[in-house]
């Protein structure tokens, strides 16, 4: 049932005043309806409701986008601290006998450990049968609050979205790895100096960028050939196998496929880069305690993964 405050006219719902700040989040009435699964006419509805108590007119609606007013300005910015405040003390009075439950929408860029992701929310489901969820999988930067995302898990070498609270999760090291495909009598380069013009196949990190930070000087792919650039890893692993390129990897995922003989180290005694996971989420949002409590299940479980066991379900077709 939703709460209701008192407003000028009367009363004002919160989940109203949630659905309009979800509008403004959005930037239009079309994002919101997308991703809260609801018809346009219904929020538009509920918004010239709200508009009504309220007694000030929120948006200037144009024909692709909603543009907050003066009004709707001050009415945003002052309705976030009054529901994170309602909210929180609602949650403090309720939480020790309240059994967790709600919907959890997180997003994960796709890599060699999403089922270890996709696991960790099974296992917290099992644990709180109450709780449903939405996962979804992009190859792309995580934008948690236009998508209306509560948790999202990320890699790369920096975390540069300020706006976002992160826990690290875990963190490897890249090596360089090719298949025996690729070099006969045993010539594979054996230091980084002879790398000049061999075939380089380029991972881009989520955010759009390539990797820059490299561990060492020698190491520049620039004066590599680099015949490939990809962001999906399965892409990355494909071409890798098949003798397309050198590629750098994650030690746990390189040296499992070294040990079954489909690739051999490059460079061997080379820490190439350091590559980092978070779980993220937004920092000016109420938390409910279905998404607190997933956090703390989430990092607990993940810290104590077996990462060459969760690489296993990614690199098990190329392992036959």
């Amino acid at each position: 049932m939703a709460k209701k405050l008192s407003g000028l006219g009367g009363f004002l719902k919160t989940e109203d005043i949630k659905l309009f700040q979800q509008v403004v989040e959005s930037g239009s009435l079309v994002k919101t309806s997308d991703a809260l699964d609801l018809a346009k006419s219904n929020i538009s509805r509920r918004i010239k409701s709200l508009e009504q108590e309220v007694g000030a007119k929120l948006f200037t609606r144009e024909p692709k986008s909603m543009r907050l007013t003066e009004q709707g300005q001050v009415f945003y910015q002052k309705s976030k601290s009054l529901l994170a405040e309602l909210e929180q003390t609602l949650i403090e009075l309720a939480e020790p006998t309240k059994e967790v439950s709600g919907e959890l929408r997180v997003q994960m860029v796709a890599n060699a450990h999403s089922l270890l992701l996709a696991n960790t929310v099974y296992q917290f489901m099992a644990k709180y049968p109450q709780v449903k969820a939405e996962l979804i999988t992009t190859n792309e930067e995580l934008n948690l609050s236009q998508q209306h995302i509560d948790i999202g898990f990320s890699f790369g070498e920096t975390l540069e979205d300020s706006s976002l609270i992160a826990r690290r999760i875990k963190s490897a090291k890249l090596k360089l790895y090719a298949a025996p495909s690729m070099f006969t009598n045993n010539d594979s380069p054996q230091h980084l100096s002879e790398l000049d013009g061999h075939k380089y196949i380029q991972t881009r990190l989520p955010n759009g960028k390539l990797f820059k930070h490299s561990l060492e000087a020698e190491f520049d792919p620039k004066k590599l050939d680099i015949v490939l650039v990809t962001n999906d890893v399965q892409v990355l692993l494909d071409a890798c196998l098949s003798g397309l390129g050198i590629a750098a990897l994650p030690v746990h995922l390189g040296d499992l496929l070294v040990k079954h003989n489909k690739l051999i180290p490059i460079c061997d005694d080379k820490i190439i880069y350091h590559l980092h996971s978070w779980i993220m989420y937004r920092s000016n949002q109420f938390m409910p305690l279905v998404v607190r409590r997933f956090i703390d299940f989430a990092v607990e479980q993940l810290e104590k993964s077996d990462m060459p066991e969760a690489t296993l379900p990614a690199a098990s077709r190329f392992l036959i």
